[in-house]
Order: structure tokens, then C-alpha cells, then sequence
């Protein structure tokens, strides 16, 4: 039986399993990958041939970036240059413009929104901060756990086939998203605290 204190885990759930069905056929790995960067969870797939004619495409070097997983929802633009996998792409100020000028979660009041906790965690941690729900991200990835300040409705929540509503669901306290460090993109959201 589903109850109210898991509910914001059966939403965010189903956005993920949304992303990952949207996505799953387009993004899987590329058997020409010529490297790989451990725990990035893509490849870097490059290839050329013969020829030195720029104009000649048969001649181009053509580089391009290859995911494993879902890429999730474009949604942070990444403002730094980075070499290394385990560094943001971003600063929690662009998290919290983000959040200025995006509405993620539906308020309750004109006071809410403000984002009260952005860490740059790894996915492993991400997920234990999720009671377990996985981010689609390898445990090692970089991500982007973000709270925002309440109360939001959770009218959008959405009920399994066959699952019955006991009572009216409470304002969730807390709004939760979390992003790819790298890329900004979204890769689930929910509601918490209750």
C-alpha cells in the first residue's frame, strides 16, 4: 500500500523512469569509442580518414560525446572550464539564478522558493540523501543535490494504477532536484519532508 510519507518517491520515480524510457534507445554506448573517462558515465567517440582537404568531409576529424545513460533535461548552463570529472561545472550561484527565474515545484505562498542546501555530492551520496532512489548517474559521478525552501502543493503527484488516495496529500515542506554536475541538466525532482 502507498502512503503519504512515500509519495514524493513514487513522483520522483516515475519522472525517472519518464527520462530513462524517453531516452534509452537514443543514448547507448558507441561501439567506436576511443576513450573513456572512468565513472563519467560517457565516451568520447573520435574518427577520421585519409585526406587533408578541409572541404573534403570524408577527410574531417569528427569528435563527439557518446552517453551510457539518459542525458536528463537541460536545464543549468555550465559557466566553468573543467578537466576532471570530479569538479563542477557550475557554481551553486548559477544553482540559485537557476532557481530565480525557474519554477520547478508549485508554491503556496509568495515566500517560497529560495534554495536552502546545493551540494556537490557523488551519486552514491545523492542517492543515500534519496533513501536509496537511484539518479541514473554511475555512484562516482558528480551531481548537484538541491533543496528548495517550502511549502509546495503536491498536486501533481501522480497515483499508480490501482492505488487508492486515503486522504488529501499535505503541502511537502521542502522541494528536492538534483542535476549533472557537468552538464547542468535535470535529472529528477520530488518533494520531501514530510
Amino acid at each position: 500500500m502507498l502512503t503519504k510519507a512515500n509519495m514524493a518517491v513514487v513522483f520522483s520515480l516515475g519522472l525517472l523512469a519518464v527520462t530513462t524510457m524517453a531516452f534509452s534507445v537514443q543514448f547507448k554506448p558507441h561501439p567506436a569509442a576511443a576513450t573513456s573517462v572512468a565513472g563519467a558515465g560517457h565516451h568520447i567517440a573520435r574518427s577520421a580518414s585519409g585526406g587533408t582537404d578541409p572541404l573534403d568531409p570524408a577527410s574531417r576529424v569528427v569528435t563527439k560525446v557518446v552517453y551510457d545513460y539518459p542525458p536528463g533535461v537541460p536545464a543549468i548552463r555550465p559557466t566553468l572550464s573543467v578537466t576532471t570529472q570530479s569538479v563542477a561545472a557550475y557554481t551553486q550561484s548559477a544553482v540559485e539564478q537557476y532557481f530565480a527565474t525557474h519554477q520547478l515545484f508549485t508554491p503556496m505562498s509568495s515566500t517560497v522558493g529560495t534554495v536552502t542546501k546545493a551540494l556537490f555530492i557523488t551519486a552514491a551520496q545523492a542517492s543515500a540523501l534519496l533513501r536509496g532512489e537511484s539518479i541514473g548517474r554511475p555512484d562516482t559521478a558528480l551531481a548537484c543535490y538541491v533543496e528548495v525552501q517550502g511549502p509546495f502543493s503536491p498536486g501533481n503527484i501522480s497515483m499508480p494504477a490501482g492505488a487508492t488516495q486515503l486522504s488529501p496529500f499535505r503541502p511537502a515542506p521542502r522541494g528536492i532536484a538534483v542535476f549533472d554536475a557537468q552538464t547542468g541538466n535535470l535529472l529528477l525532482t520530488g518533494l520531501g519532508g514530510y
